[in-house]
């Protein structure tokens, strides 16, 4: 309960938790301008929040971009290409991603997996390019190499 002069106001639970997360001082997602290309030239400018992969904003806005490994970095078939300024700000990738970039076609020095490119704000105006081919290299569900 708390005390507010001569009455006393009791706090359920989810009012406390609310304030805590609704109130703190932790950053909050915000919603930054990406623009998507194709290789024919045609562009989607969309909305997205931070904290999202560039894999799950493109599925968000029904944006062509497969993700056949649903962001395990298992394929290269979210392959994009970024711009240099943008490319620089991101962390090094991983050993997984390397090795998916290594079979992407079209692999460029700007070459990332949009399921392992997470937005921040920094990244606003960020222009991405969807290439035409992607490669996966996973087996088909009903793979001919399973014998029955």
């Amino acid at each position: 309960a708390e005390y507010m002069g001569s009455q006393v106001v009791h706090m359920s639970r989810a009012w406390r938790l609310f304030k805590v997360f609704h109130f703190s001082d932790r950053p909050r997602p915000r919603r930054i301008q990406i623009t998507f290309f194709n290789e024919a030239g045609e562009a989607e400018q969309v909305l997205a929040e931070t904290g999202l992969s560039l894999l799950q904003i493109a599925h968000q806005h029904d944006i062509e971009m497969e993700g056949v490994c649903g962001g395990k970095t298992a394929c290269s078939t979210c392959h994009v290409i970024l711009e240099k300024k943008h490319f620089d700000k991101l962390p090094p990738p991983t050993e997984d991603e390397e090795d998916m970039l290594d079979v992407a076609a079209g692999r460029t020095d700007t070459s990332r997996l949009g399921c392992q490119v997470k937005l921040r704000a920094s990244m606003d105006g960020m222009r991405v390019l969807i290439p035409s081919v992607t490669f996966c290299a996973l087996p088909p569900p009903s793979s001919s190499l399973i014998k029955p």
